[in-house]
Protein backbone atom coordinates (compact mmCIF):
# COMPACT_ATOMS: atom_id res chain seq x y z
CA UNK A 1 0.00 0.00 0.00
CA UNK A 2 1.13 3.15 -0.77
CA UNK A 3 -0.15 6.45 0.33
CA UNK A 4 1.01 9.97 -0.10
CA UNK A 5 1.43 11.68 3.76
CA UNK A 6 -0.61 14.19 3.50
CA UNK A 7 -3.69 12.51 3.05
CA UNK A 8 -3.38 10.03 5.95
CA UNK A 9 -5.64 11.19 9.01
CA UNK A 10 -4.77 8.78 11.11
CA UNK A 11 -1.96 6.83 12.54
CA UNK A 12 -0.38 3.74 11.02
CA UNK A 13 1.79 1.48 12.81
CA UNK A 14 4.97 1.47 10.65
CA UNK A 15 5.81 4.25 7.88
CA UNK A 16 8.12 3.02 5.14
CA UNK A 17 10.25 5.87 3.43
CA UNK A 18 12.49 4.97 0.37
CA UNK A 19 12.70 8.72 -2.01
CA UNK A 20 15.98 10.43 -1.72
CA UNK A 21 17.21 12.51 1.61
CA UNK A 22 16.34 15.85 0.81
CA UNK A 23 12.41 14.42 0.28
CA UNK A 24 12.92 12.50 3.82
CA UNK A 25 14.18 15.86 4.98
CA UNK A 26 11.30 17.42 3.62
CA UNK A 27 8.96 15.35 4.55
CA UNK A 28 10.07 15.02 8.14
CA UNK A 29 7.69 16.44 10.01
CA UNK A 30 4.99 14.08 8.32
CA UNK A 31 6.70 11.34 8.63
CA UNK A 32 7.13 12.04 12.68
CA UNK A 33 3.14 13.17 12.62
CA UNK A 34 2.10 10.05 11.03
CA UNK A 35 3.32 6.61 13.37
CA UNK A 36 0.97 5.53 16.07
CA UNK A 37 1.96 6.01 19.66
CA UNK A 38 4.86 2.79 19.48
CA UNK A 39 4.91 2.75 15.91
CA UNK A 40 8.06 3.40 13.42
CA UNK A 41 9.55 4.69 10.76
CA UNK A 42 11.92 2.96 8.41
CA UNK A 43 13.96 4.83 6.22
CA UNK A 44 16.03 2.97 3.55
CA UNK A 45 18.14 3.02 0.72
CA UNK A 46 20.28 5.94 2.14
CA UNK A 47 24.13 5.79 2.17
CA UNK A 48 26.07 4.36 5.21
CA UNK A 49 27.95 7.54 6.22
CA UNK A 50 26.03 9.99 4.84
CA UNK A 51 22.61 9.88 6.26
CA UNK A 52 22.88 11.90 9.96
CA UNK A 53 20.98 14.94 8.65
CA UNK A 54 17.89 12.66 7.61
CA UNK A 55 18.34 11.74 11.29
CA UNK A 56 18.62 14.55 12.56
CA UNK A 57 15.18 16.05 10.67
CA UNK A 58 13.14 13.21 11.90
CA UNK A 59 14.32 13.79 16.18
CA UNK A 60 13.02 13.04 18.24
CA UNK A 61 12.34 10.07 16.73
CA UNK A 62 14.91 7.95 18.08
CA UNK A 63 17.27 5.11 16.12
CA UNK A 64 16.30 1.54 17.21
CA UNK A 65 17.85 -0.11 14.21
CA UNK A 66 20.26 -0.60 11.87
CA UNK A 67 20.49 -2.66 8.99
CA UNK A 68 24.13 -1.99 6.84
CA UNK A 69 24.57 -3.59 3.62
CA UNK A 70 26.50 -3.04 0.68
CA UNK A 71 27.09 0.67 1.69
CA UNK A 72 23.35 1.08 2.09
CA UNK A 73 21.43 1.78 5.89
CA UNK A 74 18.01 0.79 6.89
CA UNK A 75 17.13 2.52 10.11
CA UNK A 76 14.49 2.14 11.86
CA UNK A 77 13.32 4.82 14.26
CA UNK A 78 10.67 5.31 16.85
Amino acid sequence: LTTRLAVLAGHVPVVVAHPPAPTRVALATELRRVPAPGGAVVISGVLEDAHQHVLDALEPLQVVATDIQDGWAEVTLR
